[in-house]
């Protein structure tokens, strides 16, 4: 029968001290890497802030054409519902592009209002309407229970 006290000699040639001793210093130089990672972050972070900072100070380039990239991500994902001569925008906004391109291969349509509130009207109907049933169900069930299981 073997010993639980054996320590097998390939895998840990020290004993389990030697690995207790090897882990130390393994958990130092993780703990080392983790911190540089994420001091390296916070550099990029603060660094990004700072541009973004003397971008919205500076004038001269308050006018340019470039934008920063949190404008261009704001002005991509503006969702206007007309232009100024009161037309709607249905195509030109992001929404309305990503579905006219997605409508080529995927087969989705495009909905008016009247529609889209039609069919949410059947929806929320059908809903209703199983809701009564679960109602009706539980009431059954609640019945039967309180009779102690027994058909009437």
């Amino acid at each position: 029968m073997a010993s639980f006290h054996r320590v097998d000699r390939k895998m840990f040639p020290g004993g389990p001290i030697w690995a207790l001793k090897q882990s130390l210093p393994f958990a130092i130089i993780l703990t080392t890497v983790q911190i540089l990672v994420n001091q390296s972050r916070v550099w990029r972070i603060n660094l990004l802030a700072r541009r973004e900072k003397q971008s919205l100070l500076d004038p001269a380039q308050l006018w340019s054409d470039e934008k920063s990239t949190s404008e261009q991500v704001r002005d991509a994902l503006k969702v206007p519902t007309r232009d100024p001569e009161g037309e709607k925008l249905g195509e030109k906004s992001l929404p309305g592009r990503i579905l006219s391109s997605m409508s080529t291969f995927l087969p989705i349509e495009k909905l008016s209002d009247e529609k889209y509130l039609a069919a949410l009207e059947r929806k929320r109907t059908e809903v209703d309407d199983r809701l009564v049933e679960i109602e009706r169900e539980e009431v059954r069930i609640y019945d039967y229970a309180s009779r102690g299981g027994r058909e009437v």
